[in-house]
């Protein structure tokens, strides 16, 4: 008799399985140690029938970071949706990224691994096209609802010409990289010591809207105020569940 053929969902619901087993070997032994049959100990699958969804290791962590992408999104959602201006806005979804790196780390440092060019040359086709298809759809969101229409406006004017991708991409970059160098598991960055986070980044954000010319300026706008109001609208949920397990998130003026 031939095997049953499984159902589109039933195979979604079974790459999900290996997902969530693979995040919890990744935060138990790290990427390095990460391995197809370390994961299928975590299952009720054999090693060949995990090989069925994935190519082999970096193509699982390609999918891993796509999936964690995919968990940010929702994040970014709630940021573009807030209440309030463009910069509000632009402001806000920097401060969900490092929501989003507190409450999923492994998530977060993760895309580090990914975008290695050893897992990424190894990887399927199918995957790096996945991958670069949500990336290109998380940038455009902000791109599309926030930073061209500010530009067309007026009421962000670079001192130099910048399309709406590079200015997203400056964004985006420079809130990767403080969040990055602020985490927990990094210890190389000897500046960072005695500086918290959130207040970190949403200086280095408004240092970088400043410089867009993107108005109002610090100088003249209550920005750490209105981060406060748009994370307590938005985010409620995860700052008290942050404040339950005593993470600081504090966004007092």
């Amino acid at each position: 008799m031939a095997p049953r053929q499984l159902a589109a969902s039933e195979l979604l619901e079974r790459e999900q399985r290996i997902l969530s087993a693979a995040f919890e070997v990744v935060s138990e032994v790290g990427v390095a140690a990460l391995t197809l049959e370390r994961v299928s100990q975590y299952l009720p699958y054999s090693k060949g029938t995990l090989y069925n969804h994935f190519t082999c290791k970096e193509d699982l962590v390609v999918a891993m970071c796509v999936d964690s992408m995919e968990v940010f999104e929702g994040f970014e959602h709630r940021a573009l949706d807030f209440d309030g201006s463009k910069r509000a806005r632009m402001q806000t979804l920097s401060l969900a990224y490092l929501l989003y790196a507190y409450l999923y780390p492994t998530r977060f440092m993760l895309v580090i691994s990914a975008k290695s060019g050893q897992v990424i040359e190894k990887a399927s086709e199918a995957r790096r096209t996945e991958l670069l298809e949500t990336e290109s759809r998380l940038m455009a969101q902000p791109a599309i609802q926030l930073v061209g229409p500010a530009l067309e406006e007026g009421v962000c004017a670079p001192p130099i010409p910048l399309s709406a991708d590079q200015i997203i991409f400056s964004c985006w970059s420079n809130s990767f990289g403080s969040i990055a160098l602020l985490h927990d598991e990094v210890r190389c960055c000897t500046v960072r010591q005695d500086m918290q986070p959130v207040h970190e980044v949403l200086c280095s954000t408004n240092l970088l809207l400043d410089g867009l010319n993107w108005q109002p300026l610090s100088a003249d706008h209550d920005w750490a105020g209105e981060a406060k109001r748009a994370m307590e609208a938005q985010f409620s949920e995860e700052l008290a569940l942050l404040k339950k397990q005593k993470t600081p998130f504090s966004l007092t003026p």
